[in-house]
């Protein structure tokens, strides 16, 4: 490890690596970037007492393209900013989680709200200090820094946080041991290398890296849907049709079977579908016209649009009377959260159960589950039409080519970085249809976050006039998936199985399933569409289940995101908010999944809250007799989570424990 701490001999290292040229957003002009890939991170101390957090350490590395480097540091702001005032011109530095970095910096730095880029609010992409651009490198590869050094497979992995005592209390001027310093640069040195071998892999300069995951692929099928620019722009939808979209679209679907939650469920399996999204991309059928409105019809002529001319259909709907075909179903469809004007209504940890009247926004496949689960009575209020179609080829092919590469690079020696790089990009392609193309612009004033308040209609058009992809294509990319994942719990209970739990993807069940009418189904269309990969000589296919080999002898659901299950290398936890590894370890301890309940408590599992502290003025803190100024800082501390559920649910659960006592009493082992 190159320790440098002379600042003189990094600038003279980044002017060696010599520039690019970089054209300047609000002109004509040009500037020059230094052709070095630089990376800067903080570490930070709580403190309990007064709920504010100092800095005790910078780090700061410079490397070149051929992987040289140099790193240095700093114990205060002030030898920071001395290091900045030096930096002989513009450069490009990378921060894993810009946000909390930022959050530190604007104590020192006046940001204004040309030089600030968020995503939401606190959710920083980019932002410029003096000659500094710094960029959010968690946002561009959508990983923690250690399995994003891992995965590019750079010269240091970042050192195990189990190593370093995080509570222990550092200051600027504490003596950090050996190993605190290499935990410190090795953060900065990693990243250097991982972002430079991720470049290498895909033929980008600092000039041409895109600033988040999705932007990859973004600009892929932006380059192969340039002829394609007359077609987007006559189908791209009016602000009345972009509303209705909006009210339509849904993410994936997450449920909890109500029948089985709470109970510890024995041998369970799970099936997971290949590649869904980007399955429904290349295989399934879009509105690929323009919508036609025909304002309020008949269901007749709903139905008859839908079943007999076959036309992608979107709609305001009134629906009453509704109720569940089987109360035993486990897996009710209409989110009540999607739901407007809703009278005497029974849910089921979101989902509707029943309602005398509700309206909602629907599209023709959402319609056809509805129609496959609920018995209900509808009147349409505003309908639109348009012709279903594949998306453009050249589209597909991109999506493809991902998943061939993905298949052809799995397991191969020195191939590890592409293999990932082309997985990561076919799991982005869902994301890029469905960015919403009115996004308020998130704007930042004196320490603060707010959204902008443009005219939506503006925000379209201007979003139009660029646009390469329409809004519908995500809207109906979900609706596809969630028809495909409702198909297979209907294929679970068609066979006497029983539904646990499903996640967008994937169905935990119980029972012996047969996948082979559910999988032909999908082959068939990947053979018609060449969505097929060949990896020795074998075809692979999108779409299709995979099984899981690894036996699950115990399963235990609490709701969406609230999973715990028993394989044989132990126990496995999914809860929103708590780390899956130290979640798992602590449930072990407590007693496995019978400790698994509501109100069961994570204390020792890195459940952190945050604290933001925007300060109007610096305060002066002392310890140890040393004084310390303290300006905007995040409070972070560890937690403890507990398991709870809503009033509405538990009453729910309660319920159908006491009606289904027999049936659970009937599981075999």
């Amino acid at each position: 490890m190159k320790i440098e701490r002379d600042y003189n001999k990094i600038y003279e290292f980044i002017k060696n690596c010599g520039t690019i040229t970089k054209k300047k957003h609000n002109d004509n002009g040009t500037s020059k970037v230094y052709n070095c890939i630089t990376a800067f991170d903080i570490e930070t101390t709580a403190l309990s007492e007064i709920e504010q957090s100092v800095m005790y350490i910078w780090q700061f590395c410079a490397m070149n393209m051929q992987g040289e480097y140099m790193v240095t540091y700093g114990r205060t702001w002030t030898q920071f900013r001395d290091f900045v005032k030096g930096i002989p011109g513009y450069i490009i530095c990378f921060v894993h989680n810009l946000s909390y970095e930022f959050c530190f910096l604007s104590g020192i730095y006046d940001f204004k709200s040309d030089n600030v880029m968020a995503i939401k609010s606190r959710k920083v992409l980019r932002c410029e200090m003096k000659n500094i651009e710094f960029r959010c490198s968690y946002l561009l590869s959508n990983m923690a820094l250690a399995l994003f050094a891992n995965k590019m497979q750079a010269k240091w992995s970042k050192m195990s946080g189990d190593k370093f005592n995080y509570d222990k209390k550092r200051f600027a001027w504490t003596q950090l041991t050996k190993n605190e310093f290499k935990y410190c640069l090795y953060d900065v040195m990693s990243l250097c290398d991982a972002i430079r071998k991720s470049m290498e892999a895909d033929g980008d300069t600092l000039l041409t890296i895109p600033l988040t995951s999705t932007g990859y692929v973004r600009r892929d099928v932006r380059n192969v849907m340039y002829k394609c620019r007359q077609q987007i722009k006559d189908i791209y939808p009016t602000y009345t049709l972009y509303k209705l979209e909006r009210e339509a679209f849904i993410g994936g679907d997450t449920h909890a079977n109500r029948w089985y939650a709470g109970v510890k469920v024995p041998n369970v399996k799970c099936a997971d579908e290949t590649s869904a999204y980007p399955y429904c991309l290349e295989c399934e059928q879009y509105p690929i016209g323009k919508f036609y409105n025909i304002g309020p019809c008949t269901k007749d002529v709903y139905e008859d649009l839908i079943y007999n001319k076959g036309k992608a259909v979107i709609a305001r709907v009134e629906i009453s009377n509704i109720e569940l075909k089987t109360q035993m179903f486990g897996c009710p469809y209409l989110h009540r959260d999607k739901c407007r004007q809703v009278e005497e209504v029974k849910v089921d940890n979101g989902r509707v159960l029943s309602a005398t009247r509700l309206t909602t926004s629907i599209t023709d496949i959402d319609y056809k589950i509805l129609c496959k689960e609920y018995n209900f009575d509808i009147k349409i209020l505003e309908a639109h039409h348009s012709k279903y179609g594949m998306l453009p080829k050249d589209m597909r092919e991109v999506v493809n080519n991902y998943f061939c590469k993905k298949t052809e690079l799995k397991g191969l020696e020195g191939q590890e970085i592409f293999y990932d790089k082309s997985k990561n990009k076919i799991n982005a392609c869902y994301g890029m249809t469905a960015q919403n193309p009115v996004k308020q612009p998130i704007v930042y004033k004196d320490g603060l976050f707010y959204e902008d308040e443009k005219d939506e209609r503006e925000l379209l058009e201007k979003y139009g006039e660029k646009a390469f992809l329409v809004y519908q294509w995500g809207v109906w990319t979900t609706a596809r998936a969630r028809y495909n994942l409702h198909e297979a719990i209907w294929t679970v209970m068609e066979q006497d199985g029983e539904f646990l739990y499903c996640d967008t993807d994937s169905v935990y069940y119980i029972g012996d399933v047969d996948w082979s009418e559910y999988d032909d189904y999908r082959i068939n269309k990947c053979k018609e569409y060449g969505a097929v990969a060949y990896k020795d000589g074998k075809p692979h296919y999108l779409g299709v289940m995979d099984v899981s080999k690894d036996k699950i002898y115990e399963f235990k659901t609490l709701g969406a995101k609230r999973y715990a299950y028993r394989k044989d290398d132990g126990i496995h936890i999914t809860i929103a908010g708590v780390n899956k590894k130290l979640g798992a370890i602590e449930l072990t301890k407590k007693g496995g999944l019978d400790a698994f309940c509501e109100e069961a408590t994570f204390t020792d599992s890195n459940c952190m809250e945050v604290k933001y502290n925007i300060l109007p003025k610096p305060i002066t803190y002392e310890v140890d007799g040393h004084k310390i100024i303290i300006t905007n800082n995040i409070y972070m501390y560890r937690s403890t989570y507990t398991l709870s559920l809503s009033l509405d649910y538990a009453e729910l659960l309660k319920v159908c424990r006491e009606a289904s006592t027999q049936i659970w009493r009937e599981i075999k082992v």
